[in-house]
């Protein structure tokens, strides 16, 4: 428990520190940096206050980091320039006179508690790592292999949309080449494969993991039903070429044929 109340605190401070940063640039978007590098705190507060949890927490610090660091520096780069995101827009002018208090909670601690939630693979791995001295099993390959195969394809997906996106000539159009040929939201899917790796590996640790389930299911659930592919596909409701790529393409799992 005590470092579940460190992680607890050092969240807090963490997003209360880039939600003063919000508040000066007056761009709430900018949480969407902080979640990704979030992990990387949630991972090395982790690794740091559990002693002895040799090669299985050190995985899973370098599982972490590399994923949050990749999502924070695309984030960056995708939004350079660009202002507020739409969501956040939206939310600013809804909320009115108590934007101020209202983001604070919803945007900045909200955010900062799902961070922990989702995250229970790679705490709870890294707990139940210390100690742990067997050797490398299946379970270890197998979260490993599918965790890279998520990072990979989330990656090349991004990467896609970025380059599209960065062609002038493609203004106002839809994506459906590469990875997005196959589904409508390749980025959510590789994802949502990742963080099952990253459970399946906490697992490997000890049978206690599995109560660290909890992780993927949020992820999914958020990108599925909340934050992901709702709000995402409600901005496009009106456009013709979108409701045509609906038709054809599946939403998140990749056509196979």
């Amino acid at each position: 428990m005590e470092l579940f109340v460190i992680l607890i605190i050092v969240m807090w401070l963490v997003m209360t520190a880039w939600f003063l940063l919000a508040l000066f640039l007056r761009n709430n978007s900018i949480v969407d940096i902080a979640w990704g590098l979030g992990f990387v705190v949630v991972a090395a507060v982790s690794y740091v206050f559990v002693p002895d949890s040799g090669w299985r927490g050190f995985a899973l610090l370098v599982m972490a980091t590399l994923w949050g660091l990749r999502l924070a520096s695309y984030i960056f780069i995708r939004n350079w320039g660009r202002g507020e995101d739409f969501r956040y827009q939206a939310m600013r002018e809804r909320w009115g006179n108590a934007v101020i208090w209202k983001s604070y909670v919803y945007v900045f601690l909200l955010q900062g508690f799902l961070l922990l939630v989702v995250s229970l693979p790679v705490s709870l791995g890294i707990m139940f790592s210390q100690g742990v001295d067997a050797p490398v099993g299946l379970l270890e390959v197998a979260g490993i292999v599918i965790w890279l195969f998520g990072l990979v394809y989330e990656t090349v997906a991004d990467y896609q949309m970025l380059a599209f996106k960065s062609d002038p000539m493609n203004k106002g159009r839809i994506m459906r080449y590469g990875l997005w040929k196959l589904s409508r939201h390749p980025n959510y899917f590789g994802e949502m494969v990742l963080w099952w790796g990253v459970w399946l590996f906490a697992v490997s640790a000890s049978p206690q993991g599995i109560m660290a389930i909890i992780g993927p299911l949020t992820i999914n659930y958020m990108l599925l039903r909340v934050s992901g592919v709702p709000m995402l596909e409600a901005k496009y409701k009106d456009n013709p070429e979108y409701m045509a790529y609906i038709s054809t393409t599946p939403s998140v799992l990749p056509r196979l044929r």
